[in-house]
Formats: structure tokens, C-alpha cells, sequence
């Protein structure tokens, strides 16, 4: 008789705190002590929005072409770009393909862009934070 295992996976949300805190901790320590007054509204909602697009998009490429664009060149230089993607791309097959999508801005927190974002798979509802510098 064969067994069958069960293959779970962390949920998003373990998945997103711990890259945030390595990406936090790594990249931007140099710009916490300079802190930041306020994120403007269209900053948020770009960033959030551009985020999304490459990770529903399920194509590696547009996740790397987004990555090199947005993080922190200091995040590039300690970790491979490879490992990023791959990460962001987690939660992307996280939704079985469905992808998120934005269902609102919250205020900053520091230099933390914060957003909840819709699961399409789950229909649940998650918070995303994007350090920022």
C-alpha cells in the first residue's frame, strides 16, 4: 500500500514577515534614522499597484524587471536577484495562478507602505508591507 504525504506550505503571511524583516533589517537600517514624514497617496498606490502586476503576471522576467527597478540597490548587492524572485514568486503560485489584487491602502507606518491586498484563491485578505526608502 502506498502512503501519501501532505506537503503544506507557510501561509503568506509567515512568508511576508520574514522577507520583510530580512529586507528591512538588510537594506534599509541606513535610512531608518533619517525616517521619513510622510508616504504620498500615489507613491503608495504605484508601488502597491506596479507590485501586484508583476506578481499576477506570473512571469519571472516582469517580477526580476520590477525588482531591479524598486528595491533598495543594497538588497541587490546581498542577495541574489534569483532569491528574490523566487520568494515574490511564492506568493504569486501561493493563489494557484489567481493572483491578489488591491483592495486598499492603509496609512504608512515610518517607512513602511502598508496595504491590504485580496487573495483570489482563498478570498482572503492579507496586509503587504513595502519598506521604502
Amino acid at each position: 500500500m502506498e502512503k501519501m504525504f501532505k506537503v503544506q506550505f507557510p501561509s503568506i503571511h509567515v512568508i511576508l514577515f520574514v522577507a520583510l524583516l530580512v529586507f528591512s533589517r538588510i537594506s534599509f537600517s541606513q535610512n531608518m534614522s533619517e525616517g521619513i514624514d510622510t508616504i504620498p497617496d500615489s507613491v503608495i498606490n504605484s508601488t502597491v499597484n506596479s507590485f501586484l502586476k508583476a506578481l499576477n503576471s506570473g512571469d519571472r522576467e516582469a517580477m526580476q524587471e520590477f525588482i531591479v527597478h524598486s528595491y533598495d540597490e543594497n538588497v541587490l548587492k546581498r542577495v541574489p536577484i534569483y532569491s528574490v524572485v523566487s520568494l515574490n514568486m511564492g506568493f504569486y503560485y501561493e493563489t494557484g495562478g489567481l493572483g491578489y489584487e488591491l483592495y486598499k491602502s492603509l496609512p504608512a507606518e515610518g517607512n513602511l507602505i502598508n496595504a491590504e491586498i485580496y487573495n483570489k484563491l482563498t478570498n482572503t485578505y492579507t496586509k503587504l508591507q513595502i519598506p521604502v526608502s
